[in-house]
């Protein structure tokens, strides 16, 4: 008998996230099941290449596409999802920052605005329920953005240097890693995550080689205990759908 191949795209605002949706599916995923495939959408309907792991024996076919701008994932979404679903994709998922230009313009508070936060949900919503499909399409927000998440997990921290222990970072910085939810505690992370990493001389600046250095770091454990942490909920309900009709082919 030949197993149905599951077809799942992601739609994404930029190399951050599609490095690490690649990273998080390689971990939890058999990759021996699994074919990957990256593309930059480049002022191009077809995409340019980025990434990919061609697997004749696949189960499971991933294709994850940068729009380059996080106002771009929605509507990227809704210009292509007829095509993909005519192509038997199971489903689409969408990953973005809150933080944007849009943003800044509804709220001015310093850190997270829940406010501002379900108004930008809602409205997203709104348009998703006007596609042809929307039962089969959930796009997510990293709230503020997706250094967010990296900043949740502790651990990792301490891999990218042993320095780097929420104590140091307390006695540094002023806030703690062990207690914050930086969902809700910082207004642009990416900045704070900046600051973390001067403070053993390196440099956090969302270039593929640090990007790539960063997810070398974050292994299976650290992704599931994240997770279950209580913290960063948007990246929970995130990890929740990829799981979705998927638990036969995560890794035990």
């Amino acid at each position: 008998m030949v197993n149905k191949l599951i077809k799942v795209a992601f739609f994404v605002e930029g190399l951050t996230e599609t490095i690490f949706i690649r990273s998080l599916l390689l971990n939890i995923f058999d990759s021996s099941k699994l074919e990957i495939e990256c593309i930059r959408l480049f002022n191009t309907s077809k995409g340019e290449p980025t990434y990919s792991i061609f697997n004749d024996l696949a189960i499971m076919k991933v294709l994850i596409i940068d729009v380059e701008g996080d106002s771009k994932v929605l509507s990227g979404i809704k210009e292509r999802e007829n095509n993909f679903f005519n192509q038997s994709y199971k489903k689409i998922i969408g990953l973005r920052d809150m933080y944007s230009d849009e943003y800044k313009n509804l709220s001015k508070k310093k850190g997270a605005d829940e406010k501002t936060n379900s108004l930008v949900i809602s409205r997203t919503q709104s348009e998703i329920n006007k596609m042809t499909h929307p039962n089969l399409i959930k796009l997510h927000f990293a709230i503020m953005e997706i250094e967010a998440w990296f900043l949740a997990m502790t651990d990792v921290l301490s891999k990218v240097d042993s320095r780097l222990t929420p104590n140091f970072i307390k006695n540094k910085l002023g806030f703690d890693i062990l207690i914050i939810d930086p969902q809700f505690y910082f207004r642009k992370p990416s900045r704070d995550l900046e600051k973390v990493y001067a403070l053993v001389g390196k440099t956090y600046d969302k270039t593929k080689s640090c990007l790539e250095g960063l997810m070398s770091k974050i292994q299976k454990e650290d992704f599931y205990n994240l997770y279950s942490s209580g913290k960063v909920s948007h990246y929970k309900n995130f990890f929740e759908d990829i799981k979705e009709g998927l638990e036969g082919y995560l890794i035990s």
